[in-house]
């Protein structure tokens, strides 16, 4: 389950401008993030990473914090998700709509 230091980095991110060096993640990408989060839907928040693997890149507490979440996925570690992860056609049709190229 993501952990509230990970709620706390995506709020703060949503309020601050973009990490110097890249892009900042869109608005929507950020407010979705946050609802998975909030809703403590672990696999949907790894599907969501899976189709969105930009918002993982850099050395801003964001990306290194998805970025240990899905480590931590991909290795078992996290009840949670110890399965193969799905996306559904919603969660792909939802990154393809707020994916932006730079």
């Amino acid at each position: 389950m993501p952990n509230p230091r990970l709620t706390a980095v995506i709020t703060a991110m949503i309020l601050l401008a973009a990490p110097a060096g890249r892009a900042a993640p869109e608005m929507a990408q950020l407010m979705e993030l946050e609802r998975l989060v909030l809703g403590r839907d672990c696999g949907a928040l790894r599907g969501f990473l899976a189709i969105n693997p930009t918002l993982m890149e850099g050395t801003d507490p964001l990306a290194r914090e998805l970025r240990s979440f899905a480590d931590e996925v991909d290795a078992g570690l996290l009840p949670c998700l110890s399965a193969e992860v799905e996306v559904t056609s919603r969660e792909a049709d939802f990154a393809a709509s707020v994916t932006t190229t730079y």
